[in-house]
């Protein structure tokens, strides 16, 4: 870890410039005294993976960053290299280890030469999907029999267009270039992620007993529904909770009216029928911030503890379940 000499502001001693990484969590964190606002530079020697924002959460006058690489990301980097971080002001932090992610196999610039690229959220190589061919009706054909299939499932909502996905429709009727996979919700009737979690068990057992493919671990809030030929929709659970008037997913809280989502709207996504919330501009709004029109390839979300205690009540919660009918 390298870091840079103390500074103070009055009687307030800052904390250093630091970069480290927790190795067996692929996990890099940073700190950086009297900025909390820009892009950090991730680096692999002199090759630049991704940048993830500043936030200043812990306090306003220093900025803090995190960067978590993927499996995907950690096996394909070379056997040996630097970690480090460009600032906003166009000074760096190194790693002093190394490798400190762990030596892999050396096709991380092949990869990124046949069209990958590394996930700011996420930290793993993808191929953004609206470059292969077929995708686009591909998955709108997946879209359409997938929110079929939820039409018969009791104390759903429809199939709409959610997240990344619904930000490309509104702003301009598109995918968006960077975005790795299509997005799509269900609202159901809960008010606590217990009740939430039981709800998505119900749907899964639904679409299962009538005959439809689903994958994933539902502890993440989410699944997969897949049709032979055809790219799997991923669709998210979604509640509202009155008492705090926040729409959520499992781990997401966004302050909005219940009337902003429903009842759901159709509309036209590259002449294909959809569903979308009632007021999607104020549900982008509510979502991302006033800023969700300006295009950022490198959005994360800022999950505090809050978030947190609502992902993993949610997934306790799942998981009782889930082995309860093991069980039984």
């Amino acid at each position: 870890m390298l870091s840079s000499i103390k500074k103070t502001m009055g009687s307030v001693m800052l904390p250093k410039a630091s970069i480290k990484v927790a190795a067996n969590k692929l996990r890099v964190d940073g700190i950086v005294p009297d900025t909390s606002e820009g892009l950090i530079g991730i680096y692999i020697d002199d090759l630049l993976l991704t940048r993830v924002p500043l936030n200043n959460r812990v306090s306003a006058d220093y900025g803090s960053f995190v960067f978590r690489a993927a499996k995907s990301l950690a096996d394909a980097l070379p056997a040996e290299y630097q970690l480090k971080a460009e600032l906003p002001d166009g000074s760096w932090l190194c790693v002093e280890e190394t490798s400190p992610l762990g030596a892999g196999d050396g096709s991380l610039q092949a990869q990124l030469d046949d069209g990958f690229m590394v996930s700011a959220k996420a930290g793993y190589l993808f191929k953004p999907p609206v470059d292969k061919p077929g995708w686009t009706s591909d998955i709108f054909d997946a879209y359409t029999l997938a929110q079929q299939a939820l039409s018969d499932v009791p104390g759903t909502s429809g199939l709409f267009v959610a997240y990344g996905s619904l930000l490309g429709l509104v702003r301009d009727g598109q995918f968006i270039a960077h975005d790795d996979d299509f997005d799509s919700g269900f609202v159901v009737e809960a008010e606590t992620p217990e009740e939430a979690a039981a709800k998505l068990h119900e749907v899964m057992d639904h679409l299962r007993a009538a005959g439809h493919t689903v994958t994933g671990n539902g502890r993440w809030g989410n699944f997969n529904l897949c049709f032979p030929d055809l790219p799997s929709v991923d669709m998210f659970l979604m509640y509202y909770r009155p008492k705090t008037g926040e729409l959520c997913s499992y781990n997401l809280a966004h302050k909005c009216s219940l009337d902003m989502m429903l009842p759901l709207k159709a509309a036209k996504f590259s002449d294909v029928d959809v569903l979308i919330p009632q007021d999607a501009e104020a549900m982008l709004a509510a979502t991302y911030g006033d800023g969700w029109a300006t295009p950022d390839p490198y959005f994360q979300w800022d999950m505090t503890p809050y978030h947190d205690r609502l992902k993993n009540e949610f997934a306790k919660a799942y998981t009782v379940i889930a082995d309860r009918k093991k069980a039984a």
